[in-house]
């Protein structure tokens, strides 16, 4: 459980951190106060140290200076040589040693007066009162820590519950979010800046997911709408001409009407495939330098035919040239030349312009023809989106998708399609910006 629950991580690294602060504010205080006892036993056996000193050159008697031991309480002084248990401190540094029950605290020092010989010996002052003191101040710091440390760890639970409420909160509307309702939305009021930031991404999120679910399912649909009416065909015509006997050249009849259905479908799913892999940036560029106005010119030779009989005229002004992936640029401005001939006024002029600066490339082409009104614009772009509803598949019209497509090879080269019409002009235009080469 530990290792799923976040409050109870949180929890407990609040309480490491006070249980830790406790120890070593402890420690410090502990230390401060025996080091303050040492200062003032020091400071007494220093006083003694010299009494003794003086008493001995005076007299040079040693067992009065152990009777003014003795009437001192709790010190006592030893001779090495002369005392059964003399202990081994370091010279002229204090120094601790415990005597069965007693502890003491030692000061060693010399002494010596005239020829007699020198003598080591030590002053002691019996700590055992400070020592009782320090373990029983241990004792209480250390019930003092655990007592804090508990409480301690039970307000960092209720703070990081309480701290934790609006990931719940959170967590409970997002359960509510699923594929049959993605109108759902992240609360965002309320919740701290932290936590705000993370549901305002979270909104976001969704309303992508929304959008890119609702393009799926529109997706879907066309895609089968569009697949039923050519399948549908050549079913139809399969089973009539099966109803009964055919002669050789209906039947070849029937094969070449088969054959245009088919080539429809194929198309559709090379487009759709296109498509995906746009989607999905699986796009394999062999870029190049093009100089657009002859890549432009080549196709304009390519639908001489197509706009001699719709007695058309395409002029191309301007020079450009642009670093990209040769087929799949002719391929986009393909889709947008045929585009034009296709909703052409018969005996008008398609215009294409290339015009250059020092940021960026524009291609507009520019035809005479209905106004796209304005609420279809928007949607244009979209696949399988035709501004004309009524139209059927044949042999000239697409099924939606050529512009998608355009779209998303000029948004592969990090440029921008953009269409506008107005007093039965629409202009596509294409924008390329140089420092994205």
């Amino acid at each position: 459980m530990f290792k799923y629950s976040l409050t109870l991580r949180l929890t407990l690294f609040f309480t490491i951190a006070i249980l830790l602060l406790l120890s070593g504010l402890s420690f410090f205080v502990s230390s401060a106060i025996d080091a303050h006892f040492i200062e003032q036993d020091n400071h007494t056996l220093e006083e003694k140290k010299e009494s003794f000193k003086n008493a001995y050159q005076q007299n040079a008697d040693l067992a009065s200076l152990f009777q003014i031991a003795k009437n001192h309480t709790g010190l006592i002084f030893l001779v090495k040589g002369v005392s059964e248990q003399f202990p081994m401190g370091k010279k002229e540094a204090l120094f601790k040693w415990q005597d069965k029950e007693n502890r003491y605290l030692g000061l060693p020092f010399l002494l010596k007066e005239g020829s007699t010989p020198i003598l080591h010996a030590v002053l002691a002052i019996n700590i055992n009162h400070h020592q009782q003191f320090l373990d029983i101040f241990h004792a209480i710091l250390l019930k003092f820590i655990l007592f804090t440390g508990g409480i301690g760890g039970c307000l960092a639970w209720f703070l990081t519950r309480k701290g934790l409420q609006p990931l719940v909160k959170l967590s409970k509307q997002a359960s509510l979010i699923s594929l049959q309702d993605l109108t759902q939305r992240m609360p965002e009021k309320g919740l701290p800046i932290e936590i705000l930031s993370l549901s305002k991404t979270l909104n976001k999120m969704l309303q992508r997911l929304e959008e890119a679910v609702g393009q799926l399912s529109h997706f879907s649909s066309d895609i089968a709408h569009e697949l039923r009416s050519p399948v549908n065909n050549l079913m139809t015509q399969t089973q009539v001409s099966l109803s009964k006997p055919r002669s050789k050249a209906q039947y070849v009849d029937l094969l070449a009407s088969n054959v245009e259905e088919f080539e429809q479908l194929s198309r559709m799913i090379t487009d759709m495939l296109f498509l995906a892999k746009s989607d999905n940036h699986a796009f394999q560029f062999d870029k190049k330098k093009l100089a657009l106005h002859d890549e432009l010119l080549q196709l304009i030779e390519f639908y001489d035919a197509l706009a001699e009989d719709n007695q058309l005229q395409i002029k191309i002004e301007g020079e450009a040239y642009f670093t990209g992936e040769q087929r799949m640029l002719r391929r986009a401005f393909s889709n947008l030349l045929s585009n034009a001939i296709r909703h052409s006024y018969t005996g008008s002029c398609i215009e294409i312009s290339l015009t250059t600066d020092q940021q960026s490339i524009t291609i507009e082409i520019k035809n005479r023809g209905e106004t796209i009104s304005g609420t279809d614009l928007p949607y244009l772009f979209d696949r399988f989106y035709r501004v004309d509803k009524s139209r059927t598949h044949s042999k000239h019209s697409g099924v939606g998708l050529g512009l998608a497509i355009t779209r998303s090879i000029i948004e592969a080269h990090a440029g921008k399609l953009s269409v506008t019409s107005f007093d039965e002009e629409t202009i596509f235009s294409i924008k390329f910006l140089l420092l994205e080469q």
